[in-house]
Parts: structure tokens; sequence; C-alpha cells
């Protein structure tokens, strides 16, 4: 940012994108890191070969070979189980929220 005037712009920009979006969603909309990996998954969801459960937790992960092949989640109750050619993607999502685990797995973080 403080090598060029373009790049401050460019930075400027990019940091009132960010604030506008805060005031009007509960995040930032630009599809890049974190944003992107979601939308994708999100995306993927229609697509009738793929399959998405909210809220299962996972009860055991099954593996064949030294590859994940699936998992069995409890699914309101009932265990499932879900195999997969290409691949299982654990998205667990509020990490950052979970002071207890974040305290314990980086005790350098500031309390």
């Amino acid at each position: 940012m403080s090598r060029s005037l373009k790049a401050a712009v460019h930075v400027g920009g990019m940091v009132m994108r960010f604030a506008r979006d805060r005031l009007t969603y509960p995040r930032g909309t630009r599809l890049v890191n974190g944003n992107a990996l979601i939308a994708r998954m999100a995306a993927a969801t229609h697509c009738p070969r793929h399959t998405a459960l909210a809220v299962s937790p996972i009860v055991e992960l099954r593996q064949t070979g030294g590859r994940i092949v699936g998992a069995v989640v409890d699914k309101e109750g009932k265990a499932v189980e879900v195999t997969a050619r290409l691949g299982v993607v654990l998205a667990g999502g509020g990490f950052p929220g979970n002071d207890d685990l974040t305290r314990r797995l980086y005790p350098h973080r500031r309390r």
C-alpha cells in the first residue's frame, strides 16, 4: 500500500468496499479466501451428484487403504452413512468464536 499511489488507491477501495459490506451484511461479500470456499461448496449443493448435510455431527470417518471414503453422521438422531468417491469436506465452522478451543490450540493468542 505504501509503495505507490496506485496501490494505496486499490487498498483504500478494498477497505471501503468491506466497510460498506459490513454495514449491509454480517460479513464481507468479496468471494475470496473463506468466502470463496463456502460459496463454491454452496453452489455444489445444487448439483444432484453432491450431498450437503447441515447440522450433522460426524460420528465416524470411514477409511479404506489410507483414504477417507465416507463418514457416518448423526442426522436428527439417526446414524446415516455417506460414501464419497472423490472426497469428504469437513466444514465445521465457528472456530474463531470458540474461545476455549482457540485458547487451547493457540496459547500465544491474546485473551
